[in-house]
């Protein structure tokens, strides 16, 4: 039986291009899908020179090697690690969000401390606000494909880390372009004016001194920081927080006195009262609202992205 050349070469054809086709549908389906890994970074600022975990999420699309990312720095509330922002689904919550084109594909770095409180101590044991500025923010840059302006600089975290984020994204405006906190662990001014629950806590001791040092200590209280904006900022809508009107710790009042001094000062923020208390679930039914602030931040302000 003759062989039909024309019809045997089509179909080696047609069975290539399927294969080439498929190989490139993997490839993409590979390419669509976010990332998160977990890495060590090394931290000359703190005493102990321990590596600090981190999670790193790379959104769909990092593989594109000619695109560079904003970044949110994302600190956990105590009793979490680095895992904590996956525990509490706040991935899932950012990937359905990059992919329904609500934000803007961005990376989040979120970090370990131990409970140790996102701040320089006053005994100098942890100088977290140092490894943050300095040595965080700077690993990332080199090991990452970020855009490198602090208007692509997002810093954000909840319950004891989103005092932590106020209170380093206050002080450092020039790194971090955006702040956001959720149910942030906001202190009164005066230490004196502790709650009940708060006020015995042996844990402030090696953070700010037996007696408190009162001045130490309202070098790391946003309440007290918030005057530190100056008139060239106010017209900036950066910073939003929000708590749960239920949250047993007391945050909500604390929150709202923050919301108050900010307003006094005229410095434009947005803050909301919202359903529910304190914890993940808190967290993760309310995520998308500063996951949608930060990416407009970023939009806004690098017009890029």
């Amino acid at each position: 039986m003759p062989i039909n050349l024309r019809s045997l070469t089509t179909k080696v054809l047609l069975l290539f291009t399927a294969i080439i086709l498929s190989v490139n549908v993997s490839q993409a389906q590979t390419n669509s899908k976010s990332k998160l890994t977990y890495i060590d970074i090394d931290s000359p600022s703190l005493i102990s020179k321990q590596k600090v975990k981190a999670g790193v999420y790379l959104p769909a699309g990092y593989d594109q090697k000619a695109r560079r990312f904003p970044v949110i720095y994302y600190f956990a509330g105590f009793g979490q690690d680095e895992t904590g922002w996956e525990k509490m689904g706040v991935k899932d919550i950012l990937d359905d969000l990059i992919a329904r084109k609500i934000v803007s594909p961005m990376i989040v770095i979120s970090p370990g401390s131990n409970d140790t409180g996102w701040v320089n101590w006053y005994n100098g044991e942890y100088q977290w606000e140092d490894f943050i500025k300095r040595d965080l923010v700077r690993a990332v840059d080199q090991r990452y494909r970020t855009i490198n302006e602090s208007c692509a600089r997002a810093i954000a975290g909840n319950s004891m880390g989103g005092s932590g984020a106020l209170v380093i994204g206050f002080k450092n405006r020039n790194i971090f372009g955006s702040i956001s906190s959720h149910s942030a662990a906001v202190q009164p001014e005066d230490p004196s004016k502790l709650p009940g629950w708060a006020k015995n806590w042996e844990g402030w001791i090696p953070r700010n001194g037996k007696p408190i040092d009162v001045y130490f200590w309202k070098a790391n209280n946003s309440l007290a920081l918030a005057e530190m904006f100056n008139n060239s900022n106010r017209d900036n809508k950066l910073i939003y927080f929000d708590v749960g009107e239920k949250d047993h710790l007391g945050f909500a009042k604390t929150n709202a006195a923050l919301s108050k001094r900010l307003k006094d000062l005229e410095i434009e923020h947005e803050f909301h009262l919202r359903a529910g208390g304190h914890g993940s679930k808190f967290v993760k039914d309310n995520a998308h609202y500063s996951l949608k602030f930060h990416s407009n931040a970023f939009r806004q302000k690098c017009k890029r992205g």
